[in-house]
């Protein structure tokens, strides 16, 4: 749904009271200090994709909202938060999870694959401090066709959280039936 609380990262705390220790925990829980007294969070966030040409981004599943930029990163493809290349959040914690997927652009026939595909994530934010701080993150991926060579880089963990972060958005505009249908069709291996 199109509400303030999945797209800003708010909190839910589910307590009868303000007085009640479950609710004043999770208060100072948020509100935690770093070794140098500021908070644990980052402010205005900004965070944009950058891929090789064979690698599309189809979308951000999190507390993300698109900035709409267009560019030759953004796949035809749309999960979650799609069509863009640049996402903002209003408040990253240690604990944000954003997931972002991605999916293959449609090659010529004839012309080889690639070997190779990079990603660069390139996060923009204000520390509490008030200073301004820039982190850029860079990937790569070989591709392969070799089942054991996939094997060994496949981690199912990582998929299983993806999957169920994909399955819950679904869930937000197909039926559930239908989602539990759609997850159980899925491999795993």
């Amino acid at each position: 749904p199109d509400t303030a609380l999945p797209r800003t990262g708010g909190y839910v705390v589910m307590s009868d009271s303000f007085s009640m220790h479950v609710f004043k925990d999770s208060f100072k829980k948020i509100f935690e200090l770093d070794q140098h007294g500021y908070l644990k969070m980052g402010f205005n966030c900004r965070t944009e994709v950058h891929t090789s040409r064979e690698l599309r981004c189809a979308g951000a599943v999190g507390a993300a909202s698109s900035l709409k930029k267009q560019g030759p990163s953004v796949s035809e493809v749309q999960i979650g938060e799609a069509g863009t290349s640049a996402w903002s959040v209003g408040a990253m914690d240690p604990n944000t999870a954003i997931a972002f997927f991605f999916d293959m652009a449609k090659t010529q026939q004839g012309v080889a694959p690639p070997k190779q595909a990079y990603v660069q994530f390139v996060t923009q934010y204000q520390h509490a401090s008030g200073r301004k701080r820039l982190r850029v993150s860079t990937f790569s991926h070989r591709y392969s066709h070799d089942k054991m060579e996939l094997s060994a880089g496949f981690d199912q963990e990582a998929t299983a959280v993806l999957m169920a972060r994909y399955a819950v958005w679904k869930t937000e505009s197909s039926d559930q039936a239908d989602v539990l249908k759609w997850l159980d069709k899925k491999p795993f291996q």
